[in-house]
């Protein structure tokens, strides 16, 4: 069990693989934008690695079960931010829209 520590929840989805790419985790690649104790919970913030990402949805269900496995919080809550992380977007220049 994590409780209540932030470095213990990061910890906890640095074991979260990418659905695409299974040998990085999404807090390696910069999905996880930030987590912190909300009014109800849990808040993650999660940015997809490109617009449209089909994926967004698995990973926040991996998310709540890996923070639900391994934390005493009933209610998690995470937050699907609409553009990439600004770190990402070298990788995917002239690919958005």
């Amino acid at each position: 069990m994590v409780g209540d520590d932030p470095h213990g929840w990061w910890a906890c989805l640095e074991g979260v693989p990418d659905p695409e790419i299974p040998v990085i985790s999404i807090v390696d690649l910069g999905v996880v934008r930030d987590i912190r104790q909300g009014e109800h919970g849990i808040d993650v913030d999660l940015s997809p690695t490109y617009t449209g990402c089909p994926a967004m949805d698995m990973m926040a269900e991996d998310v709540q079960k890996s923070l639900a496995e391994k934390t005493t919080v009933c209610c998690l809550g995470p937050k699907n931010a609409k553009k990439p992380h600004p770190s990402l977007r070298h990788f995917f220049e002239g690919y958005e829209s």
